[in-house]
This record gives structure tokens, sequence and C-alpha cells, in this order.
């Protein structure tokens, strides 16, 4: 459909809308019209994906100009996210263009419409050996020693360019010859040559197209006919159409393939394309990851729409991105490194002191000049040059203002020898903290006050360039298996990041043990229930098994965040869980010029939540740490469980607190012999902390469910499976939350940074406590319910939840369903209620009764005073039986 709003044309690719889609597309125009940023809340299984897409490409048709070409930056969290995502833009481009001209007299946007998504190499990667190697920094390494300006230098310099390995057997070239031929090529990435020659470059392998491209084709005929359903290049772009003017919306798997198709590397190109794309979609990390954001997001103008969806975890990201984490082997390894260094150095003064003399002079015109200055070396660090992207640095910076990078490199560190002698003090200093078996926390500044008197340094203030200069000294001495010198450049970035934000914001922890619980389970105390009477659970400290980390720990989310919201004015932050919706932005340091949290409509109340705070017997439940010791509350929770399993249908998932409480649970039901009554009615699986065991768990789990055999899963909030695993329709009747999912209170870097928050947000402990905690309440019982066809049961069983502190942070798409009667349960109260909304639930759904309730038609739609014609009266309303 195609409908006014606010008189301006909104395109949505499906016949009918619901009624809180309208409404969202509605407040984000209004924030898009305002140049301001909004955080909006809306139900899960509403469409949000699409809706947002919707209005923001109707808004940036409305509202392009040449000065103005508007772009949409949408970041998710999964690369299943961005496939979703894509595929939802593809249906609406579609729809787009079927009300639009696409002749040669249409608007030159509609026919150059490029939608691209951007992954990691490892996700992108073609090359035949290095799209093997596994780990993601294991293909980067590998990328960069066959692509990175010296490498490709040096070979030139050696062999000039050589005919591609296809070729070698229809040129002149003796057997041996050839030999040597194939050998040579396989030093540099015949793809990255290949986008290279195809973006106007001067590659170093010389392709025959001819050849090549007879040899794809015929490759990809053998894949049609093994795989009719095999991905068909030849349709995602005309043949002869111009790289720098491709048009299309391109997966991650279809740019592979049609890069691959045409001898591209596919990371390189997506690359190249980004700047002129009309949307890009890929992780937050490209983003708020300075160290990414810095090679990959640093051009993109500063019209474009920045969204960031599913982003209730979003403060977590930013703090991520920015805290270090050393132990005692990263800085014995990073000590290896600079010795390693120290030698290479060495060497180049007795060779080639001119390069560390070269490099020496540009350093005194400020580092990031320097950084041009060595990529200009490899051939320029410009836009007409493609080889330049692989050119980026080696260590990009971790967060540096812009003042502080353009400052000349200090004359202590200009010099390599004197800078990696900075560097192993660092080292030294760091042995020396580290190894000391005592738990301590400073701020940074105290941090490099105590650094400056025991290492004899009195200006710290070079430790803010080190991963820069570590950067430069990187590039200069022509570093391979870059992935080896990751721990010195662990080391560089925590100097860096203290000695940049050593007034607030960070912090730095030092943990000497393992936690408490781990030393209680090597005694087979694992947990309370498990504890014989009178047993000691006193530890001391030669108990505690040593593993030191020093933690450089970042507090403040807005940091990250700080350079996004400074460039885009037009910043979108969504969820189905930002309750209350003014707290994520105030964490973020955003000042949104809207805020809103959506309801649900329905024509049959598909939601059931359910507070159950006491079993059967009347005791009350809860996983408050008081209470977990109780074999009562134990035994109501299994009561609760086997109950719904009697009449819940299909599947039920329920959630724990933590692993190490799911684990208790778990052996004491089955102490109790309610194990075995529970798999009579359901079978049983179980998510552990192992990504394999736990997808094996979920296939056979689902497996279970479409036999009518039906299945219970157990699994732990801010899991696997909490977030990004949908149990819709019969995969998920009902979720049981077992308590209430608070982060674990007595790690000191979250006692630093509630201390941190309440200094400078004024948010109080038990405030954000309660915050984060029903943020992923809700994240997990959302799990069931994906749709308005859809319908679930919700169990919140602790009896905290019927507080008011507590629901009132549930998204109002709950608590609006959440009446008195469903307050303060028993587990047989619950248990009838259940009953009966399944009998409801059970009847055919009347899809006329949803139109002009759940679902509006475009009859609705101009009943609404944003969508009616200046003048129109207001249409009648539409009479269904």
């Amino acid at each position: 459909m195609r409908f006014l709003m606010d008189g301006m044309w909104v395109y949505f690719p499906y016949a009918y809308i619901y009624p809180e889609q309208y409404q969202y597309m509605l407040q984000l125009k209004r924030a898009l019209d305002a140049n301001g940023s909004c955080a909006l809340e809306m139900p899960t299984g509403t469409g949000k994906t699409i809706s947002l897409l919707s209005m923001v490409l109707s808004w940036i048709l409305a509202n392009r100009t040449p000065d103005h070409p508007y772009k949409l930056i949408y970041c998710c969290r999964t690369i299943g996210e961005v496939e979703k995502t894509m595929e939802e833009l593809r249906r609406l481009w579609a729809h787009v263009l079927t009300h639009l001209s696409t002749g040669p007299d249409a608007p030159s946007f509609v026919n150059q419409f490029l939608a691209l998504a951007l992954a990691s190499r490892k996700s992108l990667c073609v090359h035949p050996v290095a799209s093997t190697l596994g780990k993601r920094a294991v293909i980067d390494a590998k990328c960069h020693d066959m692509t990175a300006p010296h490498v490709r230098d040096k070979f030139r310099r050696e062999h000039g360019a050589i005919i591609h390995p296809d070729d070698i057997e229809d040129s002149a070239a003796t057997p041996a010859a050839a030999d040597i031929m194939r050998q040579t090529a396989s030093h540099v990435c015949s793809y990255f040559e290949g986008y290279v020659s195809a973006t106007g470059g001067d590659p170093l392998i010389l392709q025959q197209s001819a050849k090549s491209a007879a040899r794809r084709a015929r490759s990809r005929a053998e894949k049609k006919e093994t795989d009719p359903d095999a991905m068909d290049v030849d349709e995602l772009a005309p043949e002869d159409q111009p790289l720098h003017n491709l048009s299309g919306i391109f997966s991650l798997e279809e740019m592979k393939a049609f890069a691959e198709s045409k001898g591209i590397c596919p990371y390189f190109l997506t690359r190249y394309l980004i700047q002129r794309c009309d949307v890009v979609i890929y992780s937050y990390q490209y983003l708020l990851n300075p160290r990414i954001h810095q090679i990959v997001s640093q051009q993109l103008k500063s019209d474009a729409i920045v969204v960031f969806d599913e982003a209730h975890n979003m403060d977590n990201v930013c703090i991520e991105a920015l805290s270090v984490k050393l132990t005692r082997t990263t800085v014995e390894a990073a000590a290896k490194n600079v010795r390693a260094l120290n030698q290479q150095v060495s060497t180049m003064k007795q060779k080639d002191v001119e390069r560390l003399n070269a490099e020496y002079r540009r350093l005194l015109r400020g580092l990031n000049l320097q950084i041009a200055g060595n990529n200009n070396s490899a051939g320029g660090n410009n836009n007409n040059d493609p080889a330049a992207l692989a050119a980026e640095p080696l260590r990009a910076n971790p967060a540096l203002p812009d003042e502080v990078v353009n400052e000349v490199i200090p004359e202590s560190i200009r010099k390599a020898s004197e800078f990696l002698g900075v560097l192993d003090k660092v080292i030294q200093y760091l042995r020396t903290r580290i190894g000391v078996k005592q738990v301590f926390q400073e701020s940074p500044s105290f941090f490099l006050k105590k650094f400056g008197e025991a290492m004899g340094m009195a200006d710290t203030k070079p430790l803010r360039f080190c991963t820069g200069r570590l950067n430069s000294l990187l590039k200069t001495i022509e570093i391979t298996n870059i992935d080896k010198y990751q721990p010195i450049g662990l080391v560089a970035d925590f100097a860096t990041l203290a000695s940049t934000y050593e007034k607030e914001g960070f912090m730095v922890l030092m943990e000497p043990y393992e936690p408490y619980e781990f030393a209680l389970a090597t005694r087979g105390l694992g947990s309370p229930l498990h504890t014989p009477q009178g047993a000691n659970t006193q530890i001391n400290a030669s108990e505690l098994t040593t593993n030191p980390r020093l933690e450089l720990s970042c507090l403040d989310a807005s940091i990250a965040m700080k350079s996004v919201l400074a460039k885009f004015p037009r910043v979108v932050i969504t969820s189905g869980t930002l309750s209350p919706p003014g707290m994520l932005p105030r964490i973020l340091g955003m000042k949104p010029a809207l805020t809103q949290s959506l309801s649900m409509s329905l024509q049959r109340t598909s939601v059931c939540p359910l507070v159950v705070t006491r079993g059967s017997d009347q005791t009350p439940i809860s996983t408050k740490f008081d209470m977990r010791s109780n074999l009562d509350v134990a035994r109501n929770y299994a009561t609760l469980l086997l109950e719904f399993a009697k009449i819940v249908p299909d599947g039920i998932v329920c959630f724990f607190p933590s692993y190490q409480f799911m684990e208790m649970m778990v052996s004491v039901w089955n102490e109790m012999g309610m194990l075995n009554k529970l798999i009579k009615y359901k079978l049983l699986f179980v998510e552990t902390e192992d990504l394999t065991e736990t997808s094996l768990a979920l296939q056979s789990y689902k497996k279970a469910c479409d036999s009518g055999r039906g299945a219970v899963f157990l699994s732990v909030a801010r899991g696997k499976v909490s977030e990004g695993i949908d149990f819709d329709n019969h995969y998920g009747r009902c979720v049981i939350l077992f308590g209430i999912p608070f982060v674990y209170t007595e790690s000191r870097t979250l006692k630093a940074r509630l201390e941190f928050l309440r200094q400078k947000f004024q948010i109080h402990e038990n405030e954000f406590l309660t915050f984060d905690a029903m943020r992923m309440a809700s994240q997990c019982v959302g799990r069931v319910v994906r749709g308005k066809s859809d319908y679930g049961i919700m169990v919140f069983a602790d009896k905290r939840y019927n507080r008011i502190d507590k629901r009132s942070k549930l998204p109002q798409w709950i608590t609006q369903f959440l009446g008195p009667n469903q307050l303060n349960l028993s587990t047989d109260t619950a248990t009838s209620i259940a009953k009966t909304f399944l009998k409801e639930m059970g009847q055919p759904i009347d899809r006329d009764a949803q139109i002009g309730v759940s679902l509006w038609s475009e009859v609705e739609i101009l009943q609404q005073p944003a969508s009616r014609p200046f003048g129109a009266p207001m249409p009648a309303p539409s009479m269904r039986m």
C-alpha cells in the first residue's frame, strides 16, 4: 500500500498495517523532520524492522536533494539480523518500484539504488586458503600479508605484473616457468588484484578476462546442475554494468557470489562502494568501536540517518568496545613482541636506516600526517586509489579526541628504539602490578602517577600516542603475521586509553583470583543446597586459584557514542525492551527529540502474563540468595514446571538467572525425582556454555515440538538462547522465568560502574540494577510471542515481580495485559488461568474481526488525522460483518 502521512507518501509493502506500526512510523517521521534523535519502543513481533525501513526510505525519497542525498546506516547485532533486514529491504524496494517510474525519465536515485551488507573478512572472504583458516584474527592477518602496500610494492619490484594463474596454460611459458608463476602468484591475492583492476587501479596480476570469465561461468553452470536452487549471479546485476554505477540490493552471500564471479574481492569491493550506496547494513561495531569506526565508517557523511536496532544492550556494547583486559600471559607475550621488534629495528638500522629516518621526519608533522605519509608510500591514501583501502592502520587508535591525535608526537618516542624503551617500561610496571596477589581499584590518573614514580617518567603524556606510534612502527618495519603482535597491541591500547581518559570514565581494576564460586566448586560445594550441614564454606587465600587479570574498564558508555552523536544528528535507537524509554538515552549521553513506548493492539488477548509469588503450599518463591538454599522453593519451582508441562501443548522455554543456579536446580530436581515425572509429559533439553552443544539441543527441541511430543528447554538469561533465538508458534507456547535475572552484583567492575552512574547521571544503584534485570527479563519472555497470530503464556516466577518498582519497568506491551487478577498468584491459580487462556486461544482466528482493530486497511488509515489529504473530510468507517 501507499498512503500519506503528514503530507508525505509512505510506501509499505503489505496490504494491511498494524496500528502500532502506523504510530511508530508517525513518531519516527516527526523525529526525522525535527532533525533530531529518538528512542522508540515497539512491541515484539509487530513488524518493527519493516516499519523502520518503510518510513526512513520514504522520508529519503521525499527529502533527498543533490546537496543532501541522505543515506541509511542500519546497525544490527548479528549476521543473522543483517540478512533478515536485507530481505525486508528487498521486499520493500520491489514495492516502491511498483509506484515509481523506472524508465529513462525516472529519477537517478531509482535506477541507481544500491544497498549493501558489510561484515568481516571472515564472512566475505573467497580466497581458497584464507577463507578456510577459521578464526577471524588469523584470516585478517593472512589478508594483510597478501594485500598490504609494502607486500605489493615488494612484489612489484621483484616480479612486476604477472599472468593470472588461470591463464598460465594459454601463455608461452614452459612448464617450469609456469610452476614458478603459480607459486609467485600465491604470495598475493588474485581477488584483491581483481578488485584493484576493476576499480581503476594498477593490479599486480593481469587477468585475461575471456579465460577467467569462461572458467567462472563453467563453474557456475556445474554448480547449477548439482544444486538447482543455487544463486544465479547473472540476475544480480547486468554483465556490462560498471562497478562505480552498480545498483541493486546485495546480501552478504549475493555479494560474495557476484564478486567471485567477477574475480573480485567481496570485502574490499563492499568497502569501496559504501561511500556511494544508499543503504548500508552492518554490525554495531562498525560505528561504536572506535578502532573499526576509523577504518570503515570515518568518511560517511553527516546527513546519514543512523538506526540502532535491538538497541536495549547498547550501553554494554559501548563499554566492551573501550575496555581492555590483560592477563599475565598477555603481558609476557607483549614482552616477547618488544624484544622481536627491537631486533628488527636493529637490523633495519644496519640495512635500511633511511626508512627509520623518513619515519622520524614524518612524525614531526603529527600522527595523522605520519599515517597518511606511510600510506602514500604504498600507493596513496586517497579515493582515487582503490588499493589504499588495504593501507588501513594495523592498530587503529582505540578512542582519541581529535586534538590529541593531531598533536605532534612527543620527542621522547619519535625514535623507534626510544619508543620501544617506553613500551618496555610499561610492560615492566604491568608485571609488578599483575604479580601482586592483592585486589585493587584505582583511577587511571592515580595508576599513571604510580607508574611515573616507579619507572622514572615525570611526564606520562607520551603514553597517549602508544597505539598510533606502534602502528607507525609496524608499518615502517613491514611486519607480517600481524596477529602475533596482538599482545603488544593490547598493552598499547591500555596505555593510550588510560592516559587519554585519566580524569573520568575509566577505572583500573586488578583481580588476582578466580571468583569465589569457582573456589567453592573445587571443594564440591558448588551450591548451598549441596553443602553438607556444618561444612566449612570459608575460603582462604591459599585455596583460591591464581589467575590475575588487570582490566582498564570503561564505565561511561557515552564515550563511544559521543562521536556518533556529534556527527549524525538523526540517530534512532529502537527495541522491544527499552522501558523506561528515557533511561538508556540518558546513559548513552543522548538528548532525544522524542521518546515513545507503544502498546500492542490485539483483537483477542493473545498474551497472558502471570506473576507467580507462591507455590501450591503457599510458600513464597524467589531466587533471592537467602532463599536459594530453601528446598521448599526448589520443590515449588519443580511443581510449577510440572503442572504447566501437563497443560501446555508443544514447547515450554524456561530461563534461570545463571548457569550455576540452573545446574543446581536440575540436580536437586533429579534427586527429588521430579525430572522423571516431567519427561512423562515432555522431553527435556538444556542449554550449556558450549555453543555447539546448545545448537544441537535447540535442533532436537524443535524436532520434538514438530513431532507433537512436546519439549521443555532449560536456558539462562543473558545466554545464547535469551536473545536472537525465536520460539514462535508451537516452539514456545509458554515461557517460565525462574527469578529475576540480576547481573552478578559482587563484580568489582559493576560496582565501579554503579558508582560512576550515581555521580555523573544521578542514577541510583537499585534503579539501574532493576532496569538492567527487567530489560533482560522482557527479552526472555518476548521470545515466545513473535506475531499477532501467535500466542503465549509468560510466567514471572518470583515474589519480587509483584512489587511496583519491578513491574513498572516492564514494557507497556506486557503491562497492558497484566491485570490485578494476574498478580500475586499461587501455582494452582496460575495453572487454572493458563488452562482457560489456552482453551480460548485454541479457537480459530477470525481475520475479518481483526480488521479495524489490530489490522488497518487503507480505509482505517485515511481516518487518521495525519493521513487525510488537506481539506478532505473523514471517510466513513468500513462496515464488516
